[in-house]
């Protein structure tokens, strides 16, 4: 039996065989040798037995790690990195449209903090110095001082750390945009597989591996959706989209347009001569390299606010906590729901789920695009018939009775 690296793979030696060879060793040295058990012979051949099965454990994982299914943590990053893939990092979390009130001219620090009144480990503070406008409100980003998904609901972070002379009230009436962990082992290698499918094929892969890859750069907010939806006939389709045209629809973090002109930098290159570039954003212009002056667009999916009204009985009151921990559970999972999903109360991708307490007895859930809501089963536009449209959350739109 070969063992070591083979043409078939790597063939561990079994301890059995380690033990038999030292066994051998030791008789060719001394021929005396027995080994019964606790003679001073067989603890040695154990032992010695043992450190080389080691060895062989240790020489088996390194062997693992030249495959990229079988490397971890640094050595799979080195590997990705032939793909020209790099591991996603985390991300911060961030409150978009935070309103700071005060007197119009106060200036508002760079690293101006305010905490959470739920958690006082949760802080958020401003990145640049800003002055308060007339009128007295500044609305500006905050960014979470943790790196990671760190949530935050509406209303919550609203404790100034240090108090500064001028600024008066501060609130937020969205709830945060939530980061991300650092990309796990598992998630990296889906995203090489998916990135590796796309290079060899066609032109509307092509376009969205390159959207795909503006998430590269991770210093700005996530390119959370991409889509490229074509219409190959001679005439518009029922979209509206023009004959041989395409549409990319492309979902930003936290809804920011502040990464809009490169998107549509990275369209032009990509789609290349041919098809007209479709999509529902007013044109930004950009310059191909003899610097003439070309309009392209793109689509964000319409936001379509989910209203939820929950009906429990409880043994208990639950306690505001409770109640803000309920909420904060649908939000999440009406997050996962990504462009185009439908939203319902049952099944498996239900928002019921959430609704989770030892202190409840029955529990019911309506959802509406308005208040009251009314519905169990809300229809959300993929894009493809018509303009694509999202579900999104938010704990100010959730409604919770209780009744012991």
């Amino acid at each position: 039996m070969t063992y070591g690296i083979t043409s078939a793979g790597f063939n561990k030696k079994p301890l059995s065989v380690i033990i038999d060879e030292i066994k051998a060793d030791v008789t060719g040295v001394s021929s005396s040798a027995r080994f019964e058990n606790e003679t001073a012979y067989n603890n040695f051949v154990t032992l010695a037995g043992e450190r080389e099965y080691a060895l062989w454990n240790m020489f088996e994982a390194m062997y693992s790690m030249i495959s990229i299914y079988g490397a971890k943590g640094k050595i799979l990053d080195n590997l990705l990195s032939l793909n020209n893939i790099k591991r996603f990092m985390p991300q911060y979390s961030f409150i978009f449209n935070y309103e700071i009130e005060g007197v119009a001219g106060t200036i508002v620090p760079a690293g101006f903090s305010i905490k959470s009144t739920v958690d006082a480990t949760v802080e958020f503070e401003n990145l640049v110095d800003q002055e308060i406008p007339i009128g007295g409100v500044l609305v500006t980003t905050l960014r979470c001082k943790t790196i990671g998904p760190i949530a935050a609901i509406a209303g919550t972070v609203t404790e100034i750390v240090k108090n500064y002379i001028g600024i008066n009230v501060v609130n937020h009436t969205e709830d945060a945009a939530v980061g991300r962990a650092l990309e796990s082992d598992e998630e990296v290698l889906i995203r090489r597989e998916r990135s590796l499918a796309l290079e060899a094929v066609s032109t509307r892969d092509g376009i969205l591996k390159a959207i795909i890859a503006l998430n590269q750069d991770q210093t700005k907010p996530a390119i959370i959706y991409a889509d490229v939806i074509v219409n190959d006939d001679s005439i518009a389709d029922s979209r509206g989209r023009p004959p041989h045209s395409i549409e990319c629809i492309v979902e930003v973090q936290g809804g920011t347009s502040s990464r809009d002109q490169e998107i549509a930098n990275t369209i032009f290159s990509a789609v290349g001569a041919g098809p007209t570039i479709f999509g529902e954003k007013t044109p930004l212009v950009v310059n191909d390299r003899r610097n003439r002056p070309h309009n392209v667009s793109f689509t964000n999916p319409i936001l379509v606010e989910i209203y939820v009204k929950v009906d429990i009985v409880v043994e208990d009151y639950l306690t505001s906590d409770e109640l803000d921990n309920i909420k904060s559970d649908i939000v999440s999972e009406g997050e996962d729901l990504s462009i185009g999903d439908s939203v319902t109360v049952l099944g498996k991708e239900g928002l019921g789920a959430a609704v989770n307490n030892n202190k409840i007895k029955t529990a019911s859930m309506l959802i509406g695009l308005s208040d009251p809501a009314t519905q169990t089963f809300i229809e959300i536009s993929d894009g493809v018939l018509s303009i694509p449209e999202k579900a999104v959350f938010d704990t100010t739109r959730i409604d919770i009775t209780q009744v012991v």
